[in-house]
């Protein structure tokens, strides 16, 4: 018990009592009747245990506060890092002020260093989450696209691949879908059995492609901009743009979110956009910098050349303070621990929230002091996926 408030992860048989509050807290049913948990079915189907994945404030034997924590693990080439999703963060308007968002937020980050996560994201403010060790994290390319670009670059042609929405009952699709997606160099454990429902995420709408029966890739239409971009052979560029343009055909631009790992996809839209801009893509708490960065570094490796050198550095954390080293022999990039009680004078030190923007941020103020070639390394390539988003 805290103050006047219980916390403890919710029961199944708490599942109308959580949703209702969320819809309270989120201001919905919407003019439409749409509840909040039709949104992400992914989370709140009863057999997800919604209740289960969520830390509650209980007072009086009422909600007034909840905050969901979904795992979920990422593969970084030929390494596994141990995530979780932060979602749903609520508390009753009548609670606000009394500490209950912070008690469980710090329960919440205690219960997720102690089953070892490396790191975790959410959706939010920037300052508010700060305090909780978040900060503004990764890389999100977003192309514009004009349908008479295609007519100005000469690649206006009549395109051999078709486009078409995925509905649950097309199984072979998804099957194919699925093994592309799991070939990606980075990319979420999605479950076979959810992944439909996870890529249809907020109402999301997956498209395949084809080209005389042969799958070629599939790219998510959410809103109005297309995101997780997957195709077997970026050569195909074009001619999938095409194929959206015939699907749509009242639009007259398309926008779509590039990651930072996928170069080949990258240089394609680069030659078709009309412009681009760039972005974080959610909030980021880093709880085991080492495994991150070594994982990270290891995949933007993979994609550019890294120039040789070498650094250290000691980060003093929210949960401890860490310190490591990191060379490039030939291009390949190592990342050795090292004791907090080495003298390393000429280490870099950073504050938690300052490591994170120095090795995932578009901007940081303490990178921009670097040596030439540690400036080289970073940013990292991370990228949270918006179906992966909570």
């Amino acid at each position: 018990m805290t103050a006047n408030f219980e916390i403890r992860r919710g029961l199944p048989e708490e599942r109308d009592a959580l949703l209702s509050f969320l819809n309270e807290a989120f201001g919905y049913p919407d003019v439409n009747g749409v509840e909040f948990s039709t949104f992400l079915p992914k989370l709140y189907d009863p057999e997800h245990d919604p209740c289960g994945h969520n830390l509650l404030a209980v007072r009086d034997g009422e909600i007034i506060g909840a905050v969901g924590i979904y795992e979920r693990d990422f593969k970084v080439g030929d390494m596994t890092l141990h995530s979780y999703g932060i979602g749903n963060v609520a508390c009753r308007a009548d609670a606000r002020g009394g500490g209950v968002m912070t008690t469980l937020m710090r329960r919440v980050i205690a219960d997720m260093t102690s089953s070892g996560a490396d790191f975790s994201d959410l959706g939010g403010r920037r300052h508010r989450y700060g305090h909780f060790g978040y900060e503004s994290a990764g890389l999100n390319y977003t192309f514009t696209i004009r349908r008479d670009a295609m007519r100005h670059i000469g690649a206006d042609v009549k395109t051999d691949v078709t486009a078409v929405y995925v509905t649950p009952s097309d199984t072979s699709t998804i099957d194919s879908m699925y093994e592309l997606f799991a070939s990606q160099p980075f990319h979420a454990v999605r479950p076979r059995d959810v992944f439909y429902k996870i890529i249809t995420t907020w109402y999301s709408k997956p498209i395949a492609f084809a080209r005389g029966g042969d799958f070629l890739g599939y790219v998510i239409l959410r809103g109005d901009s297309y995101t997780e971009l997957i195709l077997r052979d970026a050569a195909d560029f074009a001619s999938i743009i095409q194929a959206l343009f015939d699907l749509n055909k009242q639009a007259e631009k398309i926008e779509l979110s590039i990651p930072p790992y996928d170069a080949a996809i990258l240089n394609e839209a680069y030659r078709f956009m009309d412009y681009m801009s760039t972005r974080h893509c959610e909030q980021i708490n880093i709880f085991n910098f080492s495994r991150f960065v070594d994982a990270f570094l290891r995949l933007k490796a993979s994609i550019e050349p890294l120039p040789d050198g070498e650094s250290s550095f000691i980060i003093n954390g929210e949960h401890r303070t860490e310190a490591f080293h990191i060379s490039v022999k030939e291009g390949v990039p190592f990342v050795e621990p090292l004791s907090t009680s080495t003298d390393t004078l000429k280490a870099i030190h950073l504050s938690h929230n300052e490591a994170i923007s120095f090795f995932t941020g578009i901007l940081s103020p303490a990178r921009s002091q670097a040596p030439l070639h540690v400036k080289a390394w970073f940013p990292l390539p991370v990228y949270i996926p918006y179906a992966d988003h909570v």
